[in-house]
């Protein structure tokens, strides 16, 4: 495809890739100890990234735990709010019969 076209119109500039450019940083050659402090670098910075990514991913367990805490909490006052709401109706159901019972007692000995 290095030919000409058709038209003999060129429509792309061939570019000389930046591998083979001579004064490229990437052929340049570089120390054993620079490459390794290169690498020490980047695998700092991965382990920086990772620990901030797990620091995260706790704090939002964390939050997730709080709100699941607080609804079951929530649930168990509701549910106990109404047991004390029954408790209190039985008590009151328990007292007007007592005053039933007085009451018809009382109607007994009168007569």
């Amino acid at each position: 495809m290095d030919g000409i076209n058709k038209s003999s119109r060129t429509w792309k500039a061939y570019k000389v890739t930046k591998s083979l450019k001579p004064n490229n940083a990437i052929t340049k050659k570089t120390s054993w100890d620079k490459k390794r402090e290169q690498a020490m670098k980047e695998k700092e910075f991965k382990d920086k990234l990772a620990q901030m990514k797990q620091e995260k991913k706790d704090l939002k367990l964390e939050k997730l735990n709080a709100r699941k805490e607080r609804e079951q909490k929530k649930i168990e006052k509701e549910r106990l709010e109404i047991l004390h709401k029954r408790l209190n109706q039985k008590r009151i159901d328990r007292l007007r019969r007592k005053e039933k019972r007085n009451k018809a007692l009382s109607e007994g000995r009168k007569r």
